[in-house]
């Protein structure tokens, strides 16, 4: 999710090691922000121009040198290659938070680092 409740892929399982992907098909600018505000509202899951693909690696190319995003940061530039990397972070979360949204995921208790 972005900005804590943008679902831009509602099915993403953040255990199943795999990149889900919201591909906007090649649309026109003004049909665009239409587009745009169905995600806002979290109806653009049905749009004929919107596909979800799940997968553990994918290859982004373009025809000019453009800048790949993810959450928020800068991460690569075309072409790129990037691959799901399953364990390769730790999650702190508040266990009330697992239970209620990962109740497949497997919690180990942690103190964080400079905790009183």
């Amino acid at each position: 999710s972005y900005g804590g409740s943008i679902q831009i892929a509602p099915d993403a399982d953040p255990t199943d090691a795999l990149l889900d992907l919201c591909v906007i098909e090649n649309v026109p600018k003004w049909r665009a922000l239409g587009i745009v505000l169905a995600v806002l509202r979290g109806r653009h899951r049905h749009n004929t121009h919107v596909r979800f693909v799940r997968t553990s690696q994918v290859e982004i190319t373009s025809s000019d040198s453009l800048e790949i995003w993810a959450d928020g940061e800068p991460i690569a530039k075309t072409p790129a290659t990037l691959s799901a990397v399953p364990q390769a972070i730790d999650v702190l979360l508040p266990t009330s938070t697992l239970s209620d949204r990962l109740p497949s995921l497997a919690v180990s208790e942690r103190t964080p680092p400079n905790a009183p």
